[in-house]
């Protein structure tokens, strides 16, 4: 679950992203993401859920966990990070996108090899 996460983490520089913004922001967004589909499930393609019905079930999700919060700075961060993703906003938000996408490929081929990974 926290993959896209450590990649952030481990990421060499990517070129035109500023590394200590890739190394913070991706990561707290990484895990932004995370936590909505913690809620509502990996939804993939093949699971034939519309895109906009994905992403509300994830804004509903995310509003919730906000709400728990307090709705204070942190709720709101959350949230602001959350539509910087989900709205593709930033380069920072690109690279989270792709990471995600990374993520998916190798969790497809630990499915069809049979090997689970400690950090899918």
């Amino acid at each position: 679950m926290y993959r896209m996460g450590l990649m952030a983490l481990i990421a060499s520089d990517i070129p035109g992203v500023d590394r200590d913004k890739l190394g913070f922001l991706c990561i707290k967004m990484a895990i932004v993401h995370d936590i909505a589909e913690a809620i509502v499930g990996d939804i993939t393609p093949s699971d034939g859920v519309p895109k906009h019905e994905k992403s509300r079930r994830e804004q509903e999700a995310l509003d919730h966990m906000c709400k728990l919060l307090g709705g204070g700075q942190r709720a709101q961060e959350i949230g602001q990070l959350w539509m910087e993703y989900e709205e593709n906003l930033s380069l920072e938000a690109k690279v989270v996108k792709d990471f995600d996408k990374v993520e998916m490929i190798l969790q497809a081929l630990e499915y069809e090899t049979g090997r689970a990974s400690m950090f899918g």
